[in-house]
């Protein structure tokens, strides 16, 4: 029985490891988590990060936007990089995640299914 107690508690905290990678983006007046460092992130999961590998993916929905990086493909595991419940499919609010992205650094392929 400890024994499984033990293995509940350990997938209970698996994000410990990541947290540290992920801050609430300042430059916004709508609260976005996102990635603050992705080289770091990448280096925590143990792949080799090259921008021109990834693209971004934009989903949006009327409960929250997510912002993932999915590998050219498909060989590595996709990463979440940014995920708020305040941010809706507008133009002004597309050009908020990505800046809080910092996407300027990276340049990665955009990929999205707006529906505005």
């Amino acid at each position: 029985m400890l024994v499984l107690g033990t293995l509940v508690s350990y997938y209970r905290n698996r994000q410990e490891l990541f947290k540290k990678h992920f801050d609430w983006a300042s430059n916004t007046t709508k609260k976005i988590c996102v990635a603050t460092k992705i080289e770091d992130l990448m280096e925590e999961l143990n792949i080799t990060y090259i921008p021109d590998e990834w693209r971004l993916f934009i989903d949006s929905s009327n409960a929250s936007c997510k912002a993932v990086l999915l590998s050219n493909g498909n060989e590595e595991p996709s990463i979440p990089i940014g995920h708020s419940v305040e941010i809706k499919e507008t133009y002004e609010d597309m050009k908020t995640v990505l800046e809080a992205i910092n996407y300027k650094d990276h340049e990665w392929v955009i990929c999205s299914d707006l529906k505005r």
